[in-house]
């Protein structure tokens, strides 16, 4: 059983749950949703708190989504490109990596 469900099922609110673990409900809301994995003190805490019903286990399976790796180098060369093409007028001929907002054309 995850720490969300075990919640529900029980009626507490983040705030409430955080507060007998001596966090804020933000903190727990992280911990659901896999943006932070508690420390293992937390984890004991959590594993004392629920009886046992969420455990380390739990949040071992949550892996945070992380976003693909860009070669620094490559994507400044591409921004330079780009800013080379929108000083002389051009469009830009090349693939942006990262989003800087519009460019002139």
């Amino acid at each position: 059983m995850n720490l969300r469900t075990y919640r529900k099922q029980n009626r507490i609110t983040l705030t409430a749950f955080g507060a007998k673990l001596g966090v804020s409900g933000v903190t727990v809301h992280r911990w659901e949703t896999g943006k932070v994995r508690p420390s293992l003190d937390a984890v004991e805490a959590i594993e004392r708190e629920t009886d046992g019903h969420v455990g380390a286990a739990d949040f071992m399976r949550q892996a945070p989504s992380r976003p693909p790796q860009v070669d620094p180098s490559v994507a400044d060369s591409v921004e330079f490109a780009n800013d080379q093409a929108a000083l002389r007028g051009e469009v830009c001929p090349a693939t942006p990596l990262r989003h800087r907002g519009p460019v002139a054309a």
